[in-house]
C-alpha cells in the first residue's frame, strides 16, 4: 500500500491537529508533545460548527497511555481508534528564575524508550497512521535534554542549535521508515531575510540547517491555515508567503484545498 509522508505546518490553531486525527485512518497513535494538543476534538455529541470538518471519532474514542505502557497496549485485543501518549506529562513542574531552559531529560528519555517498542514491533504494528505533534515541542523536549547533559552549550546557539536540528532530523528520517501513514505536524514563524528583507513563512525548528531541507524529507508539506470565514484549509503548493510546500503525490490537487484526509488522498487511496 502506498503511504503518506506527510509534514503540515502552521500558526497555532489553524486546525492541523483536528483535522489529521479526526480524518486520517484509525486506528491512530498520537505522539504529543503540545499540552492540550487533543482538546481540540469535539466531546460525543457536542455542538459543532457549520464550517467543522466531519469528524470520525469523538473525545470518548483516545485512550490515553503512559510512554513505557506502549508495548502492552499494540498488543490488546482490540485497539482503540485513537491512541495517546502525552509526553508533556513528563516536563519539569518546578519554577526557576532562569533564563535557560529547563534541564530535564525525562521527555527525550521516555520518548526514546516508547518509540523504541515501537520500532521494535513494527512487524505486527497495529496502527495506520502515526502523528507527531508537535515537531515544535519535540525540539523543546531536545533543548531541554541538551540543556541537561551539556549546559555549557547553552551559552552558543550555534552548538545547542544543530545538536537539537540533528535530533528532529533523525526523527523525521527514522519515523518516515515505519510501515503506517505518517504525519509530522509543526508551528511556523515568520522569517525575515537579512540580505533581502524578503518576509516568509517557515517551519518553527531552531536549526537553519533543518528549516533549509526540511521540506525534502517528506512526501508531502502543507500550510494551515483559516479562512476570514474561519473555514479550515491548506495550501498545497507554493504561496507567497509560504515557500517549498508541495507533494510529490498526488498529483493534480487544488492550490487551495480542504484539510481531511478524503479530499487530499481520497482518489488514490481508500
Amino acid at each position: 500500500m502506498k503511504l503518506i509522508r506527510e509534514a503540515r505546518m502552521g500558526r497555532p490553531k489553524s486546525f492541523k491537529t483536528g483535522a489529521v486525527v479526526g480524518t486520517y485512518p484509525k486506528p491512530l497513535l498520537y505522539l504529543g508533545f503540545d499540552r492540550g494538543g487533543l482538546d481540540v476534538i469535539p466531546t460525543k455529541g457536542a455542538k459543532r460548527g457549520d464550517k467543522d470538518i466531519q469528524m470520525d471519532c469523538c473525545y470518548e474514542d483516545i485512550t490515553f497511555v503512559k510512554p513505557l505502557d506502549i508495548g502492552t497496549a499494540m498488543k490488546q485485543a482490540t485497539i482503540p481508534k485513537v491512541t495517546a501518549i502525552d509526553f508533556c506529562a513528563s516536563m519539569p513542574m518546578v519554577f526557576q528564575l532562569d533564563t535557560k531552559p529547563a534541564a530535564s531529560q525525562d521527555q527525550l528519555k521516555s520518548f526514546e524508550q516508547s518509540y523504541n517498542m515501537l520500532v521494535a514491533n513494527q512487524k505486527t504494528l497495529p496502527y495506520k497512521t502515526i502523528v507527531v505533534d508537535s515537531l515544535t515541542g519535540y525540539t523543546d523536549a531536545c533543548l531541554a535534554f541538551i540543556s541537561s547533559y551539556n549546559p555549557n552549550a547553552m551559552a552558543d546557539p550555534r552548538q545547542w542549535a544543530s545538536q537539537a536540528g540533528g535530533l528532529c532530523r533523525k526523527l523525521a528520517l527514522t519515523i518516515t521508515n515505519m510501515p503506517c501513514h505518517i504525519v509530522v505536524l509543526l508551528h511556523s514563524a515568520i522569517d525575515k531575510s537579512e540580505l533581502t528583507g524578503e518576509i516568509n513563512e517557515q517551519p518553527n525548528v531552531y536549526s537553519q540547517v533543518l528549516r533549509d531541507d526540511f521540506f525534502g524529507l517528506f512526501s508531502q508539506v502543507f500550510y494551515a491555515m483559516k479562512k476570514q470565514d474561519g473555514t479550515p484549509m491548506i495550501w498545497v503548493s507554493d504561496k507567497y508567503p509560504v515557500k517549498g510546500i508541495g507533494p510529490r503525490w498526488p498529483q493534480g490537487l487544488a492550490q487551495e484545498i480542504a484539510p481531511d484526509f478524503a479530499s487530499i488522498y481520497g482518489k488514490e487511496l481508500v
